[in-house]
């Protein structure tokens, strides 16, 4: 079971962290980079999250020229050095894009999701098989294994679902569209609903459909994931996958709008029994 545990997430609020308390002394970015003898743009990379590795040594630099008490450079230190952790999907390196690899640290420790899927089944609820079709089908021409590899990986994150503390929660709102769609052929298709029919049966899982008689509706142009995270250091952020690239939303009145997007979709979806026995009569 991957860990509750996200390098990922370190690094992020190891960038606000550095940003606000460089914004509070009221210094340039120009001048930190000059002060501590950096190439001009490295502490802007740095709280843009432009990094991989932050090095504790540079940390301490800081927090020498910011002047931060002892407890505020312990806390910060130690996020750097957490967040130079390998991260549970560290294996499947060579399959994933960098992208969605930092989708999938911020996943990891998130304690809320809410998702809306317009064409497939949501990725966390995906069978392996399911997942592998639709990898093959894709515009980038993956072999049969490095697609089954992705798919393998996709279930792996899907245990942030059922795992034994603070499990995921999960608002999962789906087109019906994704439901009718037989990717992988029947077989594939018919196990793909039965899983989906189980664990949306989760105590942590709210699962709507938006039948096809609605029409138009809020999402008919995207699909989305927000994620928001226990700790209020961590400021909710949204996620939306687009073809050859992945755009992440920071900007709070950008995340926002997709929440109230996602609100919206709930209106107009069947509600969570009504939704249920759709899957169920879907499932044959």
């Amino acid at each position: 079971m991957p860990e509750q545990f996200s390098p990922t997430l370190r690094r992020r609020r190891l960038s606000a962290r550095l940003r606000k308390i460089r914004e509070d002394r009221k210094l340039h970015a120009v001048q930190v980079d000059r002060s501590l003898g950096w190439t001009v743009g490295k502490i802007a990379r740095m709280e843009r999250n432009e990094w991989k590795r932050p090095s504790p040594r540079d940390i301490e630099d800081l927090c020498t020229l910011y002047e931060v008490d002892d407890e505020t450079r312990a806390y910060l230190v130690d996020l750097a050095k957490q967040s130079r952790q390998a991260g549970w999907w560290r294996p499947y390196a060579d399959v994933i894009p960098n992208a969605y690899s930092e989708y999938i640290g911020l996943e990891a420790e998130a304690q809320e999701a809410e998702t809306f899927e317009l064409a497939v089944v949501p990725g966390l609820f995906q069978t392996v098989d399911y997942a592998t079709a639709l990898n093959v089908a894709g515009p980038y021409g993956l072999t049969e294994e490095r697609a089954r590899s992705q798919a393998e990986l996709r279930a792996t994150r899907a245990e942030v679902l059922t795992r034994q503390h603070d499990p995921l929660k999960l608002w999962a709102i789906i087109d019906e569209a994704a439901l009718r769609r037989p990717v992988g052929g029947e077989r594939v298709h018919r196990e793909q609903l039965r899983h989906l029919l189980e664990i949306t049966n989760l105590p942590n899982v709210v699962f709507q459909v938006i039948p096809q008689s609605v029409g138009a509706h809020p999402g008919t142009l995207s699909s989305f994931t927000v994620l928001a995270f226990p700790s209020a250091e961590d400021d909710p952020c949204a996620y939306v996958e687009i073809l050859g690239s992945e755009l992440f939303v920071e900007a709070a009145a950008q995340v926002e709008v997709y929440r109230r997007t996602h609100r919206l979709l709930a209106a107009n979806a069947l509600r969570p029994a009504q939704s249920r026995a759709l899957l169920a009569e879907a499932a044959g």
